[in-house]
């Protein structure tokens, strides 16, 4: 996944979350991954979210690691069904109901986002900036 792309989709869910929030965008971890039929361990980044309270039925600092492997084959699984997500996803600008399918389809339907429309905050520095 480009790096751009991943930083917006970042940026949204932290900005325009409601019960999830972003924990930690800038680990990486080892994977096993089926590359060529066979198992191979990948290095790649994982987006860490947090419930930010109790959102029925998971209770407040359940956290979740979803690997940007996941988010790739998410966006892969969606492209091929919709023309308007593909030229968003490909001018790196997801909407909000974009990152809310991605976050969906990447962790098999135990998270939905629900992302609100207004921003949680309105300044203009991104998570990682934030955390530096």
């Amino acid at each position: 996944m480009r790096q751009t792309l991943y930083e917006r989709l970042v940026c949204i869910l932290d900005r325009h979350r409601t019960w999830l929030e972003v924990a930690d965008a800038l680990s990486v971890q080892k994977h096993t991954a089926l590359q060529n039929d066979c198992l191979s361990v990948i290095l790649c980044r994982v987006l860490v979210v947090r419930a930010a309270r109790h959102h029925h039925p998971y209770r407040k600092g359940k956290m979740w690691q979803i690997p940007e492997c996941d988010l790739e084959r998410a966006i892969q699984a969606i492209r091929p069904a919709d023309p308007e997500f593909r030229r968003r996803i490909s001018a790196d600008s997801p909407s909000l109901e974009d990152v809310e399918r991605i976050i969906q389809t990447a962790t098999h339907g135990l998270l939905r986002p629900e992302l609100s429309e207004l921003p949680i905050y309105t300044c203009h520095y991104t998570f990682k900036q934030k955390t530096l």
